[in-house]
């Protein structure tokens, strides 16, 4: 089981003093993305996280989170997947799909993947039959 961290209590904030470009809130894998794209175009980025580590729903996820569409890592565990077959997955499994916010992820899944490696992230090229 994952311990959700304590919340910082803001009176216990002495002072806030700085000047920034890009305020990022919370520090998931969404969050954390944003503020190293923002780094990348040179915005001076300050990420705010209401919890006592960073992490967001992703670490309470055990920092699992999908990209499919063909991904190196389907590739190298012998799962053909495209862009198309992710949208329909994700289509079929969303109570409510937003399908234009679904097409836009699974057709820019591959490139994140890529992106997230370029940065350090290293994914294992091996498959986990069991639910994660």
């Amino acid at each position: 089981m994952t311990d959700i961290p304590q919340t910082v209590n803001p009176a216990d904030v002495a002072s806030w003093s700085d000047e920034v470009d890009v305020l990022v809130i919370g520090f998931g894998i969404a969050g954390g993305c944003a503020a190293v794209s923002a780094a990348a175009a040179g915005a001076r980025v300050l990420v705010l996280e209401r919890a006592a580590a960073a992490g967001g729903t992703t670490s309470m996820a055990g920092g699992h989170f999908y990209l499919g569409g063909g991904t190196a890592v389907q590739q190298a565990t012998g799962h053909a997947d495209s862009a198309d077959e992710m949208y329909k997955y994700l289509v079929a499994v969303s109570r409510e799909p937003e399908h234009d916010k679904i097409r836009a992820y699974c057709d820019g899944s591959v490139e994140h993947f890529n992106w997230l490696e370029d940065l350090g992230f290293q994914f294992e090229r091996s498959y986990f039959p069991g639910k994660a």
